[in-house]
């Protein structure tokens, strides 16, 4: 005795044998590409018509943490992280995914701006640029 398949699964069996190898397309970015330049790193995802986007601090040698801040701009886009104020940021850590950014023709750009407490002054420790 065969044993019975369930309405479900024959009625997928019916969809694929009609599909007759239809390939399903499923959405991706144009560009997706992580950029880094000195102690700062972007990530953007570049849609067409709409980004993401995400900085971060890394770590290079003599610099193992910052204390300061990370500012994230571009088409729609200027934020700051921490959001007021200065902060040690570890390396690899760094503002959440900033989603679905309308704008584009332009540059996304992040840059690490560190306080140098003996001379009163933010110092840049990088800056990196990607095009949407």
């Amino acid at each position: 005795m065969k044993p019975k398949l369930s309405m479900v699964v024959r009625t997928l069996l019916a969809s694929v044998a009609l599909a007759g190898g239809m390939t399903v397309a499923v959405a991706s970015p144009a560009q997706a590409a992580i950029s880094c330049s000195g102690s700062i790193c972007i990530d953007v995802e570049d849609w067409g018509s709409w980004y993401n986007a995400k900085v971060w601090f890394r770590h290079t040698p003599g610099r193992p943490t910052l204390y300061g801040h990370l500012d994230l701009w571009g088409p729609a886009l200027n934020t700051k992280y921490p959001s007021s104020g200065n902060t040690f940021i570890d390396p690899n850590e760094g503002t959440a995914w900033i989603s679905n950014i309308n704008g584009t023709g332009g540059q996304v750009c992040g840059e690490a701006w560190y306080w140098n407490g003996l001379d009163k002054r933010y110092e840049s420790w990088g800056r990196v640029c990607r095009s949407v």
